[in-house]
């Protein structure tokens, strides 16, 4: 019983770092649309910090600090934050 949850746990991490991963593609490619309309330096700076933060999600979601879902679920918060700063 207890090898079937590990599995049915690793089998969610994985599928959350997926989902993370993706989402954090579509959030860089929203940030890099919005810096190429902005006019105001405070905001693209604003964004450009945000999109150091999405960069480093992206590049180690697969990486063994996601090992869990407590720092998964962070990380959604981040893009989720991010996402909602771009619709402002």
């Amino acid at each position: 019983m207890e090898k079937e949850n590990q599995k049915k746990y690793s089998y969610e991490i994985t599928l959350e770092r997926e989902v993370l991963r993706e989402k954090s593609a579509g959030v860089l490619a929203d940030i890099d649309r919005e810096i190429d309309k902005m006019c105001s330096d405070e905001a693209v700076s604003e964004l450009k910090k945000r999109r150091y933060v999405v960069r480093d999600i992206y590049r180690n979601v697969f990486e063994s600090e996601y090992n869990d879902m407590k720092r998964i679920n962070q990380a959604h918060e981040k893009l989720n934050e991010t996402v909602a700063f771009l619709k402002k």
